[in-house]
């Protein structure tokens, strides 16, 4: 019994590998910049009702007269103006990382960082009967302290740990900066640290347990 077996005899050449890498990288960047462009049009929508909510909210905080009412409404307008910080600064981000935006490298005042976060903070600290005002302190540097970096991101992680103080704490706040030593491998530079103190007994047994549960870990 015959059989016709055909066999390719073409040689076995691999693909372009070179070209491949080019073609997958250039598709990675197409889509890359897709995924950006939706992002930042999603970050966009999300900001337009914030516009409005800002605008009531200061004329709410204006018009009241003293008391736990106006203290809820400047709560309101100084969350309503962080989260459009925050939605700006995620934005911000977004073009940074797409190339299409240089980081906020700046001048910035260290005291003018200071009064800022201390405004959302006292703001943020309602006055309800379950709870006695929370006094804040901020220790201000002498002269022009002034050193070059990104002012927002720097102001975020700031006002964050001063929240988180002033969430567990019972009597007082102190925010600030501070002078460090001279750094003299690069032109005698002069170094700043900021700190947060607070007097409270911090977190209750009930969240340190619920913090050590799988779930938030």
């Amino acid at each position: 019994m015959n059989s016709n077996i055909s066999q390719d005899t073409s040689p076995n050449i691999p693909p372009n590998t070179s070209l491949n890498k080019l073609e997958n990288q250039d598709s990675l960047e197409k889509r890359t910049n897709v995924g950006y462009d939706d992002l930042r049009a999603i970050l966009h929508d999300m900001g337009k009702p914030m516009n409005p909510l800002v605008g009531y909210a200061e004329i709410l905080a204006e018009e009241l007269p003293e008391g736990e009412y106006k203290s809820y409404a400047q709560n309101l307008l100084a969350n309503s103006k962080y989260m459009v910080f925050l939605l700006n600064e995620l934005r911000d981000g977004v073009n940074v990382s797409a190339g299409v935006l240089e980081p906020r490298i700046s001048k910035v005042n260290l005291n003018e960082i200071l009064d800022e976060a201390g405004t959302y903070v006292e703001a943020s600290n309602l006055m309800s009967k379950s709870r006695k005002p929370v006094k804040l302190i901020k220790t201000y540097l002498s002269g022009n302290p002034e050193v070059y970096t990104d002012k927002i991101k720097l102001m975020r992680i700031f006002y964050n740990i001063a929240s988180n103080a002033n969430e567990f704490t019972e009597d007082l706040i102190e925010l600030g900066f501070i002078e460090g030593p001279v750094d003299n491998t690069d032109g005698h530079l002069k170094t700043y640290s900021g700190f947060v103190r607070d007097n409270g007994n911090g977190m209750s047994e009930d969240v340190q347990a619920k913090l050590r549960k799988e779930e938030y870990l």
